[in-house]
C-alpha cells in the first residue's frame, strides 16, 4: 500500500543524514506527499575534504544499501574522492 505522507528530517549533522538517505527512502517508501527537511546544517567543508569524508568516514562507496541508488558516474566520483554532498 502506498503511504499518504512521508517526511524525512534531521537537524545539524542529522540534516546530512536526511539528505543522504532521502533518495533511497523516498524510492523505497513511495507516498502521495513526500518531504525532506534538512535543518540547521551550515554545509561548509574545507576545500578537498568532502570526497575523503564521504568515502572514508561515511563509507558511501563500499557497496552498501545506498550504493544501489547511485549512478555509475557518482560511484566513480566517490571512489576518486571527488564526490560532494551536493551531488550525492
Amino acid at each position: 500500500a502506498k503511504l499518504s505522507n512521508l517526511a524525512i528530517s534531521g537537524w545539524s549533522a542529522g540534516a546530512l543524514g536526511a539528505q543522504a538517505w532521502s533518495d533511497a527512502l523516498l524510492t523505497t517508501f513511495p507516498a502521495e506527499q513526500q518531504e525532506v527537511i534538512p535543518d540547521s546544517y551550515i554545509g561548509l567543508f574545507p576545500d578537498g575534504t568532502q570526497g575523503p569524508v564521504l568515502k572514508e568516514t561515511w563509507p558511501v562507496c563500499d557497496g552498501g544499501f545506498l550504493q544501489g541508488f547511485m549512478s555509475n558516474a557518482l560511484i566513480a566520483s566517490c571512489e576518486a574522492e571527488t564526490i560532494t554532498m551536493q551531488e550525492w
